[in-house]
């Protein structure tokens, strides 16, 4: 989405859900895993350093 330009917000918009769209969904699988092992983290260094 910041290769080019967009020209204004919808086509930001409409570019990002193009995007999102032709995600797979071990992308998206994978992505969660790694967020929430991420939020466990934090969780357990009590909003710390981890």
């Amino acid at each position: 989405t910041n290769r080019t330009p967009h020209p204004n917000v919808d086509a930001l918009k409409a570019t990002i859900r193009t995007e999102w769209d032709n995600m797979s969904e071990e992308l998206l699988i994978n992505s969660c895993k790694a967020f929430r092992r991420h939020v466990e983290a934090v969780i357990e260094a009590e909003g710390g350093h981890f």
